[in-house]
């Protein structure tokens, strides 16, 4: 059976873009990590109360839907 470092090895071997393919696709079948997830109950209760406070009270800029996918969009091609 290949490990991961013979994987890797043939993968090596590819031309540029296929090798961008394979990487999207390996990247796509795993869960995005949870950015509260280092947060006991208490700590995330006291995290979503301070960010609405911060809503309610206008503090919070937000911001328009197509600056934020093209933002999300940027990250994921690394740039």
């Amino acid at each position: 059976m290949a490990t991961a470092r013979d994987i890797v090895a043939e993968a090596m071997k590819l031309p540029d873009e296929q090798r961008a393919e394979v990487a999207l696709e390996l990247l796509d079948t795993l869960e995005p990590p949870d950015p509260l997830g280092h947060l006991d109950d208490d700590a995330w209760v006291a995290e979503m109360e301070r960010r609405a406070r911060r809503a309610i009270g206008g503090d919070a800029q937000g911001s328009a839907w197509e600056e934020t996918r093209a933002r999300i969009e940027r990250q994921g091609r690394g740039a």
